[in-house]
């Protein structure tokens, strides 16, 4: 697969080499840190001159620019900072950097100035990366189209006038794009699944605590995972490698929440089924495909792509193929809708609230993109907000979530992994970003996208999106692998050896 860019414009090799073929580079002396950031920069200035992509919303050239002389410096020394040392990441702005602007993709937080970096960003520093920019994003992350009013709708680069996907549609521009070496995005419900598989990269949602997430700001603690965008698993491997353990500021913050704490806690990172641990021993690798769920109606061609990968599994010696099915799924997007709605105005009171300026979240509700304005507002500060009332919040967790990831957890017994595609459908155009049209209907356009995702949020499992294919009309799509809590590693070598097919 090829965006429109990798021969239209400065350094197209850049939208194919990976981390690890940049650290070779740099390490043999045949690139500088400076000359790849140079290189990131101008290319960066030129397609956003060329096609508006709109990938950044606050881009760090000259800090970048000194923290790649001090790379270099370093490495003349003999001195390496870290398995990322030099290489240039992209960072999704609805996590805290120390004094750069961290605006979540709204107007209102235009001049928010953190003092302390995210934990996230801190353990990139750490292993040497070098901060290349603030990606754009849907508004406060709720969304999947990353159609922006404050800061611009990011681009798809396989076709402009296509949604990138969101949230965190900016980071995966950015990637597929060749705008960095990686990116980091956060993830809800798709946010950083979707964006992956409409853009052609790699997209991983860690297992729920394997990353920790102080300094982010939450649209949902029960849901809300941060993880790596890349353009190979290698580099996703790499990434999560540098990112995860834990966190006592994500501690401290999941401890004030009691539906994270006692309703939801973190998956158990002792228990591992014996029948799962037999039969993983073997070369076979167990794959559960949901059907008729993950099978019927989805877009022509996303079928068509989804129906080859299962083919290839299935006559292959490596996998098998078992269909499955779970309980209660046609509720689990309006469950899922219901526990995020009421989490978000939660969290964004506190968060405007804890300002070094306070917001009242009321007053800045108009401020919002409409369909922002609309979510939210429904829930709160208007004459005719309805709030989800207690009683659905803790029905949809105790009486939905619970039993659904009990289920989940005793069919994944016997599995490695469940796939279903990562979207129904391809990008669709930038003006169905409230409803869209699958097989001759119109359906809503959020609900329709996050219907395979959201498992994974629910449950707190992890998740991959890899390139499945590319539509008729160029556009790829992704296939998604749910995998087994705290196993996120095994999980990714399975993508890979998908991949390999």
């Amino acid at each position: 697969m090829q965006s429109i860019f990798e021969q239209s414009s400065p350094f197209p090799e850049l939208c194919q080499l990976s981390i690890k073929d940049l650290i070779e580079k740099i390490e043999s002396r045949k690139l500088t840190c400076s000359e790849l950031i140079d290189q990131y920069l101008e290319r960066i200035h030129y397609l956003q001159k060329q096609y508006q992509l709109n990938a950044f919303i606050t881009l760090l050239e000259k800090q970048s620019l000194e923290e790649a002389k001090l790379c270099d410096e370093e490495l003349q020394k003999g001195q390496k900072r870290g398995a990322l040392h030099g290489i240039p990441i992209a960072i999704k702005d609805n996590l805290e950097m120390a004094h750069v602007r961290t605006t979540a993709g709204t107007a209102i937080l235009a001049e928010n100035s953190p003092t302390e970096d995210a934990t996230v960003i801190q353990k990139l520093k750490q292993a040497g990366a070098i901060i290349i920019g603030k990606t754009n994003m849907h508004e406060l992350a709720f969304g999947i189209t990353n159609k922006n009013p404050h800061y611009g709708d990011a681009k798809n680069p396989y076709d402009l006038n296509k949604i990138p996907g969101g949230s965190s549609g900016g980071s995966a521009v950015a990637v597929a794009a060749g705008l960095c070496a990686a990116a980091i995005g956060t993830d809800t419900g798709s946010s950083i699944r979707i964006p992956s598989s409409l853009c052609g990269v790699v997209g991983l949602k860690p297992t729920l605590g394997k990353v920790g997430r102080g300094g982010l700001i939450y649209l949902s603690t029960t849901f809300d995972c941060i993880g790596p965008i890349t353009r190979c698993t290698e580099d996703t491997k790499l990434l999560l490698e540098a990112i995860q353990g834990d966190d006592n500021r994500d501690k401290a913050e999941l401890s004030s929440t009691s539906a994270q704490t006692k309703l939801i806690p973190l998956p158990c990172k002792t228990s591992l089924n014996p029948s799962h641990s037999n039969h993983s021993k073997t070369n076979t690798k167990h794959i559960g495909l949901l059907t008729p769920y993950a099978t019927d109606d989805l877009d022509n061609e996303v079928s068509r792509l989804f129906q080859q990968t299962i083919e290839k599994l299935s006559l292959s010696n490596n996998f098998k193929i078992h269909p499955i099915s779970l309980p209660n799924i046609d509720q689990l997007v309006p469950a899922g809708f219901t526990i995020c709605l009421a989490e978000t105005v939660h969290l964004l009171k506190n968060y405007l609230n804890n300002l070094s300026s306070p917001i009242e979240l009321e007053d800045v509700i108009n401020k919002f993109g409409n369909d922002v304005k609309q979510a939210i507002g429904e829930q709160y500060g208007q004459a005719d907000s309805k709030p989800k009332s207690g009683y659905e919040y803790l029905d949809a967790l105790n009486n939905f979530r619970e039993p659904f990831n009990n289920a989940v957890s005793q069919i994944m017994q016997h599995l490695d992994a469940i796939i279903t595609p990562t979207t129904p459908l391809p990008a669709i155009p930038m003006s169905e970003s409230e409803e869209t049209w699958l097989n001759g209907e119109s359906v809503d356009t959020f609900m329709t996208f996050i219907r395979y995702t959201l498992i994974a949020n629910m449950t707190g499992r992890p998740a991959i999106s890899i390139p499945m294919g590319i539509t008729q009309h160029n556009l790829p799509v992704g296939v998604q692998l749910i995998g087994h809590c705290w196993q996120d590693e095994e999980l990714i070598k399975l993508a890979e050896e998908l991949n390999r097919l």
